[in-house]
Order: C-alpha cells, then structure tokens, then sequence
C-alpha cells in the first residue's frame, strides 16, 4: 500500500481506485471472520455489511453473490500458492513442490479459516468441475517445458488439482490437524511425478 503522501500524488482515477479496492478487501475481511464465528451459512450479506460498517447495497457492489467471497478466499490462496514458486525456470517437480509448500504454509498459517471455507467452497463452486486450479496448474505444467510420458498436461492437472482437495479435506477434520498438510502435499507431488515402477 502506498504511503500517505505517494498516495496523495497519485491521479485520482488512481486514488479512486485505490479506495475501492481498499473498501473491497473490508468487506472481504468482514465476512471471512464472520464465517470462522458463524459459519458459511450463518453469515448473511447484512450481516457482513454491518460487520464491514458499510450499506448493503457496497456488499453487492463487490460481491454479487455470497458464493462470491469464497471465489475469491480460493483465488488469494492460488496466488500466494504461486507466488511461493522461486524460479519459473526450475523443473516441473521442483515448481510444483514449492506451489503446494506455500499453498500448505497459507492453510497451515489459518487452520480455522481454512476450515470454515473449505467445504463450503467444495458445495457451492463445484470444485471438481474443471477447476480455476486444475485450469492453473495445466497452465504451469504446459509453459514448464517438461515432457509428460503418460498424457495430456491437462489430465496432470486435474489430478493435481482433486489430489489437493482430498488432502484438503482430510486436514479440514475436525479438532488438531492430523498431519502435517506441507509433508502430505508433497507426497502427492512425489506421487504424481513418479507415478508406478510396476
């Protein structure tokens, strides 16, 4: 965020743009606490408006729909997945370690968050179906050059993709984690990469 006096100097389509994006990310944070209290379901959009302190009609402004805030928690949590990958040139193996490494630390980091939005996100956005991370990591495995011996980058994808919900959802349990979720994601990369000696 830029300081007070770069951001008095910037235009003020700028400004204005600045100011709504901060407005936004309230309201996302509004409602992220509200469904670790109350849960996905017991969380209204005028409940997260008064949590935010804003007019409903803001809410629907940034989100059209509940289901909205659990696009987005999943697209920050793919970003900082992404983000956490070192070397875009480094072997596939290699990205693809450091992606769910840094997408472990984020969970791992919010455990009652990462709870309280997991399976709604898996009821309301259809996770299995064609996925934005099954689309994002058949992207990765595409523009990383590796070859894939036994099919098509997108069916790697998928896996990757279901394979990390399933792990998801098993740590999701509740009471303590019931393992460590960055050990567990990289197994499955293992697994994906090495795939059968026999």
């Amino acid at each position: 965020m830029p300081s007070l006096t770069s951001y008095a100097d910037e235009p003020v389509h700028v400004r204005r743009q600045l100011r709504r994006n901060q407005r936004r990310d309230r309201v996302y944070d509004a409602a992220v606490r509200l469904f670790v209290r109350h849960g996905y379901d017991g969380a209204t959009m005028d409940d997260i408006a008064n949590e935010a302190g804003v007019a409903r009609t803001s809410v629907f402004n940034y989100f059209s729909r509940k289901s909205a805030f659990l696009d987005d928690w999943a697209a920050r949590r793919r970003d900082q997945g992404f983000s956490s990958i070192r070397d875009s040139d480094a072997p596939l193996r290699q990205q693809l370690d450091q992606f769910m490494i840094g997408i472990a630390a984020v969970s791992t980091s919010t455990r009652d968050e990462t709870v309280a939005m997991f399976s709604p996100a898996v009821r309301e956005l259809n996770l299995l179906d064609n996925s934005a991370l099954a689309v994002e990591l058949t992207e990765l495995v595409d523009t990383s050059g590796a070859t894939i011996n036994a099919g098509d980058p997108r069916l790697l994808g998928s896996v990757l993709a279901t394979g990390y919900f399933a792990v998801l959802h098993d740590w999701c349990a509740p009471g303590p984690p019931p393992f460590d979720l960055g050990a567990r994601l990289h197994q499955l990369v293992q697994m994906a990469a090495e795939g059968f000696t026999r």
